[in-house]
């Protein structure tokens, strides 16, 4: 049975873990990389859960998927998706999202964002299908394979139930 927690500041270890997971899993899929991550030392894990709410999927006891949602008064921010090979086309992507939103919601945020990759069809079919729709916006990020990605928007009262 899958379940959806939000790691706190003393699980900075397994936030490091499964996101240098993801990273080795599919380069391609962020706006980092494996190498970069693999270099931050404890204090920068652990800021990265103090300013983002942070959810980690786990399938009897193994994490198998990762969300992050940034905090802000109107529109939180939906970061770092991922699940793992095993856990794909079983609900797990739709499980973590719905909990950035019910955080979102639960902070009175009015909606949820993100950036997909434009190439990264079976991740916008997920969001698409959780209600996320395309906004047009497009951002460049400075690397050498130009990678583009579009933003996508959800309100939150749009949202009754989540996976």
């Amino acid at each position: 049975m899958v379940h959806v927690e939000r790691l706190t500041v003393e699980e900075w270890a397994l936030l490091r873990e499964v996101r240098l997971r993801a990273l080795a899993d599919a380069p391609a899929s962020f706006a980092s990389s494996h190498e970069r991550e693999a270099g931050l030392i404890e204090a920068e894990w652990r800021g990265w859960l103090g300013k983002a709410a942070w959810f980690v999927a786990r399938d009897a006891g193994r994490p198998i998927g990762l969300v992050g949602g940034i905090p802000d008064p109107a529109e939180w921010f939906l970061i770092s998706m991922w699940v793992a090979p095993e856990g794909r086309g079983s609900g797990v992507a739709a499980r973590l999202i719905g909990a950035v939103v019910d955080a979102a919601a639960a902070d009175r945020a009015e909606a949820v964002a993100l950036r997909v990759n434009e190439h990264n069809a079976a991740a916008r079919r997920v969001y698409e299908r959780f209600g996320f729709v395309a906004t047009g916006e497009w951002e460049t990020l400075p690397r050498a394979d130009a990678y583009r990605r579009e933003r996508m928007r959800l309100p939150v009262a749009a949202v009754s139930t989540h996976g």
